[in-house]
């Protein structure tokens, strides 16, 4: 991403600086709102559209957004319901000049902490930046106080004599008692630690039911499946490890034996010593992991049209 499209503040990103992401079409406004929030101590990137600003939050934590509401390529309603597809929980303050109260109430339903009228007062947003990031704030402790309290429960749990699958359903109950949902709705992409003992739970339950050794991972697929970026969430696991089981000719599991998308995921992180055909198709399968495969969305946010990108896609090989 040149630096035209993401702009960073010139202040060094200190530990500790909470990290915002200020979304507009205007030029000027990302300016002054990424000038004034610096001077408040926070760290700033900004962003032109909403499709800019969904690649970087899917590529950095954010504690909190600052979005226009019209916005060309991607506004900040459908940014926010990108977000909530995604699973990415960020608040979010939006902008707009077209503020009604039926906007606004549409506003929050879409999951916007506060939204602000254009032009706004710099106090206005001085305050309302502040008391968003002390709800996130208060929210990151809150987790890490659960977290904290499920590592105890597995700890203790691994110390007895519970058997493996009941290791796992601790895990599960607890993960269930933090999100307060159904372990379908589990994300895996925060909870890496666990998905082996998952891989391991999931593996031995599929050999039993089809008759079947347990098969064993290579660290190259265990890569693949913890480095991949999880849009959905533990049943996917268990689905991908029960097809692996069924179809699988050998008790051996390679990167090779992974779906497509998932399989492209073990290429980060190996450095510069890549071709350009390879740094392509793992920027553009790792865009269509990020919107479920969908090639209308993931042509937007490439810049290309959907001729473009089936081209590329059987030029590159990737399974469509």
């Amino acid at each position: 991403m040149d630096e035209q499209r993401l702009k960073e503040s010139a202040v060094a990103e200190a530990a500790d600086a909470p990290r915002i992401l200020v979304v507009d079409d205007e030029p000027v406004i990302r300016e002054v709102l990424s000038d004034l929030l610096t001077s408040e101590g926070y760290s700033v990137r900004t962003a032109e559209n909403g499709a800019v600003a969904l690649e970087e939050l899917m590529r950095a934590p954010y504690n909190l957004v600052l979005t226009d509401l019209k916005m060309p390529v991607m506004g900040g309603e459908e940014l926010l319901a990108r977000l909530a597809e995604n699973n990415i929980k960020k608040i979010v303050i939006v902008l707009t000049a077209f503020a009604t109260v039926e906007t606004a109430i549409q506003t929050m339903k879409n999951g916007a902490y506060d939204y602000v009228m254009k032009p706004f007062k710099i106090d206005e947003i001085t305050l309302i930046v502040r008391r968003a990031l002390e709800k996130d704030r208060l929210e990151r402790e809150n987790i890490q106080l659960k977290e904290a309290q499920r590592l105890y429960e597995i700890s203790e749990a691994m110390s007895s004599t519970l058997s493996l699958d009941k290791v796992l359903g601790i895990i599960i109950q607890s993960a269930k008692r933090e999100s307060e949902a159904d372990v379908v709705n589990l994300v895996l992409r925060d909870r890496e630690d666990d998905i082996l003992l998952l891989i391991r739970h999931f593996a031995k339950k599929y050999a039993k039911e089809f008759s079947k050794s347990v098969p064993q991972f290579s660290d190259s697929a265990l890569q693949s499946i913890k480095g991949y970026y999880w849009p959905g969430n533990v049943r996917e696991l268990e689905n991908i490890i029960q097809r692996l089981v069924v179809l699988s000719e050998s008790d051996w599991i390679e990167a090779v034996d992974l779906p497509a998308l998932m399989r492209y995921s073990a290429l980060k992180g190996v450095g510069l010593h890549r071709t350009l055909v390879n740094v392509e198709s793992e920027h553009i399968l790792s865009v269509l992991a990020s919107v479920n495969n969908n090639k209308t969305r993931a042509a937007e946010i490439l810049g290309i049209d959907r001729k473009t990108l089936r081209e590329k896609l059987k030029r590159l090989d990737i399974p469509t």
